[in-house]
């Protein structure tokens, strides 16, 4: 089985011309695996209240069904989108993530390895 990329909602830009073209380019992503967008640009932008999440989430479990180790998810879209695509990700995989970092410095991308079963590392309170 291929890698799958979950970019949580592709997005898009107006074009000159009146067509929405991609605002990032995807050939970045292409080397981890197939890409997958579970939500659509255009339904729900950032300045919209995330209403009935419940169909939502349906259609992230639909999109994302058997979410495993090989796959990776990419937050990027409207926050509410981001936070339901990373639950069911969880959710499918026993708590365990694979994110996509874009790091402007590398112009790359950087995988960070999330695992919800394992106690986080306490990191000392350092006050500003």
């Amino acid at each position: 089985m291929t890698s799958r990329v979950f970019v949580v909602q592709e997005p898009l830009k107006m074009g000159t011309d009146g067509v929405p073209v991609p605002r990032i380019n995807y050939g970045t992503l292409h080397p981890f695996g197939t890409l997958k967008f579970p939500f659509t640009w255009g339904e729900i932008n950032d300045r919209m209240l995330l209403a009935d999440t419940r169909s939502y989430v349906e259609r992230a479990r639909d999109a994302m069904r058997n979410f495993n180790d090989r796959d990776y998810l990419v937050p990027m879209g409207h926050p509410g989108l981001i936070a339901i695509a990373t639950l069911v990700a969880a959710e499918e995989n026993d708590g365990r993530i694979a994110l996509l970092d874009w790091s402007r410095e590398a112009r790359a991308y950087r995988v960070v390895q999330i695992d919800l079963n394992h106690d986080p590392v306490p990191v000392p309170y350092r006050h500003p």
